[in-house]
């Protein structure tokens, strides 16, 4: 019997020694495998076919893979149980998993947007949906994620199946609204976000876009008690107190609109810079002239190349009859705003040309050599990320009342 024994061992341990490095290599793999090891059988199998590329392991790299896989899906690791059998079907399309991929997928998917990753949530979502999982949460998250990268036709048609699904989902009403407000569609806006807050929906956001639809639509009435109600439910920001200001100013309620300005610029957040320009032509409003340009100095410290500050202080000086530093500051932003982002390089050449002709101590046309050295300073600033947020529908000095150039 001894002898017996022997033999088998020694029989055995030439079988081994025969094997080739990569025959030994695809056996340990295989031993990895049955261990659940998943990553040393990966590391096993793929030098198995570095060593011998005849012996062509990728099906069992595969479903070392796929294991992997599995292991990640029941301890609820759905972003590595989804990116694992990605490797799997990499190296073997046609492998089958044990577990429910397209869910793997949603919650994975939730997990990207949570992170602010909104690429990755909206590929790993409509792969959710490819895969089966059609349910009208997974519709709803691919709308917030095609929301977030501007993708607003995409969140329209991802919310509009998820309603189609669920009427009563407040939320896919949300994501609608919002998505037809930033495309300019403010009464289909007004009609989903309502329709979110009449099913229960009562959110800061909720109010605050609907006070924005209200205000791109003109009525200032309904924006103000929206944006206010936005305020009450906080947390209180810059940008509502910002918008609630704006929507004061184009109700001509000067005063209500300084109110808000000072309470965004006390708050001292990302937007506090455009409430000291909108509060300054407030100021200038009401014939605060000494206030508005203390404003728009404290801006112009923050933001050196706003353009639109310099606009606005060039016509309040105007406002104050000092001609010289009015088109000084006129000429700056007319040399930083060449494109016309703001519209207002008409109503600038206006108030220039205007002072120009009566004022004999600006009699000449030319922007001088210091505004242009100056203005290409700012900018090489400017392009070089100096914008600042909410610039875009910053107030300034251009309704009918101020074209006294004509």
């Amino acid at each position: 019997m001894k002898r017996f024994f022997l033999i088998v061992i020694v029989s055995t341990a030439l079988f081994i020694s025969c094997l080739s490095p990569a025959q030994q290599k695809l056996q340990e793999g295989d031993a990895y495998l049955d261990k659940q090891d998943w990553d040393q059988a990966v590391v096993s199998y793929s030098l198995a076919g570095e060593l011998d590329p005849q012996l062509k392991p990728a099906g069992k790299i595969a479903a070392a893979y796929a294991g992997k896989a599995s292991s990640s899906y029941k301890n609820a690791d759905y972003e590595s149980a989804v990116f694992n059998f990605n490797k799997a079907a990499a190296f073997d399309p046609q492998i089958k998993a044990d577990f429910d991929l397209g869910y793997a997928c949603y919650m994975s998917g939730l997990s990207y947007l949570e992170k602010g990753l909104y690429q990755e949530a909206r590929q790993v979502l409509g792969e959710a949906i490819a895969r089966g999982y059609v349910k009208p949460e997974a519709y709803l998250a691919r709308a917030q994620a095609y929301n977030k990268l501007g993708m607003y036709s995409g969140a329209i048609g991802d919310a509009t199946a998820c309603l189609d699904i669920d009427p009563a989902a407040a939320g896919a009403y949300y994501e609608r609204g919002f998505a037809y407000l930033a495309s300019g569609e403010y009464q289909k806006s007004i009609a989903d976000l309502s329709q979110s807050i009449a099913l229960g929906s009562s959110f800061k956001d909720v109010y605050y876009y609907r006070g924005l639809a209200y205000k791109e639509a003109g009525d200032y009435r309904r924006a103000i008690t929206d944006l206010k109600r936005a305020v009450e439910i906080g947390p209180v920001s810059t940008d509502v107190l910002v918008q609630l200001g704006r929507c004061y100013y184009l109700s001509t309620d000067y005063y209500a609109a300084i109110e808000q300005f000072t309470r965004a610029i006390e708050l001292n957040g990302i937007d506090v810079a455009v409430a000291f320009n909108d509060r300054a032509v407030c100021r200038g409003r009401v014939g605060e002239y000494n206030a508005a340009v203390s404003d728009l100095s404290i801006l112009l410290k923050m933001k050196p190349a706003f353009p639109l500050a310099y606009y606005n202080l060039g016509v309040v000086y105007m406002k104050m009859n000092q001609p010289p530093p009015g088109i000084e500051n006129l000429d700056t932003y007319i040399c930083l705003d060449r494109s016309d982002k703001y519209g207002c390089l008409g109503l600038a050449y206006g108030w220039r040309n205007h002072n120009i002709e009566y004022n004999l101590c600006c009699s000449s046309r030319a922007v001088s050599g210091y505004v242009l050295d100056r203005c290409n300073r700012l900018l090489s600033d400017y392009f070089g990320g100096q914008s600042i947020p909410f610039e875009k529908d910053a107030l300034y000095f251009g309704t009918d009342q101020d074209r006294v150039y004509w």
